[in-house]
């Protein structure tokens, strides 16, 4: 088994589930284990081929899949290969939200905090896209501009649209 943060090739690419078969093979023709088992993309995936298995864990703590629980695999080993179970289990996110604020993280964080508050609430990604943002319209990356951002980027929605209207703007 090989175990990465991202892909065999960067920790920041990563294996998720809008990636191509052809894709995915060439992540698992790059390592000599049989199973490769990813994260980065806080989104799970299980891929099995001829040629092996792809596990993305998913996320504990910001899943990014509009499914608010914690989420991780398990891999059971046994005679007839690996077998993948991917387990959500909910936890007390209100409390966690409440946590934000009461440890003045949320205040003393800046942009950072609000945009993670917001991954959690939403279970989709906030500050990258907001960066991505941010720089290609040149704008400051600052909390005051968080509604501005949020005209043009919805919650939920694939990245690739995002990035699609992002780059129409340039």
């Amino acid at each position: 088994m090989r175990l990465v943060h991202g892909t065999p090739h960067s920790n920041k690419e990563g294996i998720g589930p809008w990636s191509r078969d052809d894709e995915i093979e060439d992540h698992l023709a790059s390592v000599v284990e049989p199973v490769l088992v990813c994260a980065h993309t806080h989104r799970p995936l299980i891929h099995r081929s001829e040629q092996g298995l792809v596990v993305n864990v998913g996320s504990v703590g910001l899943p990014f899949n509009r499914d608010r629980r914690a989420q991780y695999a398990v891999l059971h080993h046994g005679g007839e290969g690996c077998e993948v179970e991917l387990r959500q289990v909910p936890y007390d996110l209100d409390r966690i939200l409440e946590i934000y604020e009461t440890s003045g993280f949320l205040e003393e964080g800046g942009v950072t905090a609000r945009l993670l508050r917001m991954e959690l609430e939403h279970a989709c990604p906030m500050l990258v896209p907001f960066l991505y943002w941010a720089e290609e319209v040149g704008r400051p990356p600052e909390e005051d501009q968080i509604e501005v951002f949020l005209e043009l980027y919805t919650p939920g929605q694939p990245l690739r649209d995002f990035f699609e209207r992002l780059a129409a703007l340039g």
